[in-house]
């Protein structure tokens, strides 16, 4: 679960403090050294923090892309994705595939844990 707090990582866009549940460089960490299989969801407003109170974006549409880009928040247990994410993949903001890969993640969870299997098994 990404938190509502900031870490100091300089980013591409010369950002010297990224919120958690946009940082590129915690995935990196998460997904590739750490080899974490699962899905990663928001604090309840953190995805909202990105945009209304770290001001690392302009808007909610873009708070959605830099959030799933990438597997980085696969979930967003506040409604900043279901208010926006849709708007933003048809806009070009992000890709339809940081959506399509963000729901693997959390299918992928789901299957091994049997919630799809008949409920006899």
């Amino acid at each position: 679960m990404s938190s509502y707090n900031a870490v100091r990582f300089l980013d591409s866009a010369n950002h010297t403090c990224t919120p958690t549940s946009a940082s590129a460089d915690l995935r990196h960490v998460l997904r590739d050294e750490w080899g974490f299989e699962g899905y990663q969801t928001s604090d309840t407003g953190a995805i909202d923090d990105i945009y209304a109170n770290h001001h690392y974006v302009p808007d909610a549409k873009t708070t959605c892309c830099v959030a799933v880009k990438d597997g980085q928040c696969d979930i967003d247990s506040g409604s900043v994705y279901w208010d926006n994410l849709a708007d933003a993949v048809a806009a070009g903001e992000c890709s339809q595939t940081d959506v399509d890969l963000a729901l693997q993640h959390t299918f992928e969870v789901r299957v091994r844990l049997g919630l799809f299997d008949p409920i006899e098994d």
